[in-house]
């Protein structure tokens, strides 16, 4: 009893502490946790004989009992969510971690998508000069060494727009390969539902609101048509896209929905 004591004070302490991560779960996969929690422990300290009768021959009361069980199900809850935050982190990484991405040294950028939900419009900016001018894409670029990669996203995005977004929410990860350049490019995809300011043209980029279902895919990078039906459907993706040196022909892809950006 003591053990077990000690045990759930120490998980509830490291799921506080958030070792645990948040994966951002549907609404109903938050409820499979507790469910499994009651159900194992009620099952497993309920229907074994000899825990029955030993609690029965020691005199054990029904408060001490239920706290037992209560214990019992914490420590199953813990392991259940070890296992799923393993599950998750393992489901991104097989993408990212593999032998031939890591062979290849790797450069973080983001991309982040302004959206008026209330029109259904998405904010793209026509890129006026350098690495994918004459595209539309939404607004990114390098993450600095001092910041994170969601301070970098924010930052970006009121640079190149005069936004300045109080709320972002990762939904995707992008890889790029192109055969004329050995370091690869690793994308952090945001969506951007509050922010504030105006909208301004800067020297780098021309901002344009498009419906959500009309965007100029003909003027936009080739692998975008495939990743944005992930966006309206609020599914969170992984895409790998190797490119020839024309910035154009994709000769190779990888896409896929995934329950967690974590890794």
């Amino acid at each position: 009893l003591v053990c077990l004591g000690l045990s759930t004070i120490a998980e509830i302490t490291l799921l506080g502490a958030g070792f645990v991560k948040d994966h951002d779960q549907p609404a109903l996969f938050q409820f499979v946790p507790v469910f499994f929690m009651c159900a194992s422990g009620m099952f497993l300290m309920g229907s074994n004989r000899d825990m029955v009768l030993f609690l029965i021959n020691s005199h054990i009361d029904v408060a001490t009992y239920a706290l037992i069980l209560l214990s019992f199900c914490f420590v199953i809850m813990f392991y259940f969510y070890v296992l799923v935050d393993l599950y998750f982190a393992l489901a991104v990484a097989r993408h990212v971690e593999d032998a031939e991405h890591r062979a290849m040294p790797h450069r973080l950028y983001t991309l982040i998508f302004p959206m008026d939900n209330d029109r259904s419009r998405v904010l793209l900016g026509m890129k006026k000069r350098g690495f994918g001018c004459n595209k539309y894409n939404g607004f990114g670029g390098k993450v600095e060494a001092e910041e994170t990669i969601d301070e970098g996203a924010i930052r970006e995005l009121n640079e190149e727009s005069g936004l300045l977004a109080t709320r972002v929410d990762k939904q995707g990860l992008l890889l790029f390969y192109f055969e004329d350049n050995p370091v690869a490019m690793e994308v952090h995809v945001y969506l951007a539902s509050e922010y504030t300011g105006d909208v301004v043209e800067t020297d780098e980029m021309r901002p344009e609101w498009f419906g959500i279902h009309e965007l100029p895919f003909a003027q936009m990078w080739a692998d975008d048509e495939r990743w944005w039906p992930h966006v309206l459907r609020g599914e969170k993706f992984v895409g790998r896209f190797w490119f020839k040196a024309d910035q154009i022909t994709i000769t190779r892809e990888e896409l896929s929905r995934v329950e967690s950006l974590s890794f």
